[in-house]
């Protein structure tokens, strides 16, 4: 048990190192080169983009909307990964390690795919518009 509950312990320490890299470094690079390519295009940007790919680049023009949608996200990414940290810490039961990594991590990957999903689109649409 206690080499699964180290094994796990070192797979959540890697999840936010990972996390926090590519939250950080990676998404202000991609965030700084995102802004030189859509310059000039102001609010003529899909919708889709203008709600959902630019408040988490963090480019948005700061409205209520663009607040909520930033929030939620930073917490659903971050909160996961602290709780399942934090719960591994604690726990006792090798069960119980393998129900949260079982289910929460595949929970957190369907989360984080979706929400990559929605991004990804949300980017790639005015450069569809070009074509």
């Amino acid at each position: 048990m206690l080499i699964q509950k180290k094994f796990a312990l070192l797979m959540a320490i890697i999840w936010l190192v990972l996390l926090a890299f590519v939250c950080g470094p990676v998404r202000w690079e991609f965030s700084h080169t995102y802004a030189h390519w859509i310059e000039g295009l102001g609010l003529a940007l899909p919708r889709p983009t203008l709600l959902i790919g630019l408040p988490i680049l963090g480019l948005a023009y700061p409205d209520i909307w663009s607040v909520i949608l930033s929030i939620i996200m930073w917490i659903t990414l971050w909160g996961a990964p602290l709780y399942m940290l934090f719960h591994l810490i604690r726990t006792q039961k090798e069960q119980q390690i393998h129900d949260l990594i079982l289910y929460g991590a595949g929970l957190y990957g369907c989360i984080v795919m979706l929400v990559s999903t929605f991004l990804a689109f949300s980017l790639w649409l005015p450069f569809s518009y070009l074509g």
